[in-house]
């Protein structure tokens, strides 16, 4: 497999390389702006920075959200609640390095906010890490197959609307997300094989698998992954 496609045994394991990983990168840096993703596997990730709290200068790094459910910050499906209880609460990083997305208030308005508040922090709109998932139907963030947002170059934030929920969502579109100096896909468990399959060997490109998308642009997308997402894979 490409040295860009990293498996582990286990989602514990991928999480305890990945944050030794995060901890050599950030070693090397002065400042850093982080765009963090939903999901069990990325909390994972969180919950083990946590224990590595005291080995990261947390001072140096903004955190910003690739996407945010349109929830109060207190609600169950809040990806920034997500957050700070698995690593927040437990590091000490200045208020104002924590970008929140404002997911109680009027998704639009938010959505504009927020681009502005990243236009107005990172002028190069050039991330140094983002990180995301992968849903089993092939949406990264919260851009879902075959959407017009898929084809929005000219907002970096959009309201998007979940394919079965309903559930109104703000997300990175793909015009932030190309940008990045990296990104990182973290992605576990066997219901992610043939998604995955479909990516990586078949190679499709088209908005019924947005994520393909951003990866026929950025060939040097990482992918961390346990074995079962990728078992059969040659």
């Amino acid at each position: 497999m490409s040295d860009k496609i990293k498996v582990f045994k286990n989602p514990s394991e991928l999480a305890e390389k990945l944050a030794e990983e995060f901890i050599h990168y950030v070693d090397n840096k002065s400042t850093l702006n982080i765009a963090l993703a939903g999901g069990s596997t990325p909390k994972l990730l969180y919950e083990t920075l946590a224990k590595h709290s005291n080995e990261i200068d947390w001072s140096k790094i903004h955190f910003y959200w690739g996407d945010e459910r349109c929830v109060s910050p207190d609600h169950s499906d809040s990806n920034y609640l997500m957050t700070k209880t698995a690593l927040l609460d437990y590091i000490d990083t200045p208020t104002e390095n924590i970008h929140r997305l404002l997911g109680e208030d009027v998704p639009e308005n938010e959505a504009r906010r927020y681009d502005n508040e990243i236009k107005s922090n990172i002028p190069s709109l050039k991330f140094d890490w983002i990180f995301l998932g992968l849903g089993t139907d092939g949406h990264t963030a919260s851009l879902f197959p075959n959407t017009e947002n898929l084809k929005n170059t000219t907002d970096l934030c959009v309201v998007a609307e979940h394919p079965e929920s309903g559930q109104n969502r703000i997300s990175f579109t793909f015009s932030i997300l190309e940008k990045a100096d990296r990104i990182s896909f973290l992605v576990t468990g066997s219901n992610k094989k043939d998604v995955i399959h479909k990516i990586l060997v078949d190679k499709i490109v088209s908005d019924e698998y947005p994520v393909s998308l951003l990866f026929n642009k950025r060939k040097d997308i990482e992918w961390w992954t346990d074995e079962n997402a990728v078992s059969g894979l040659s």
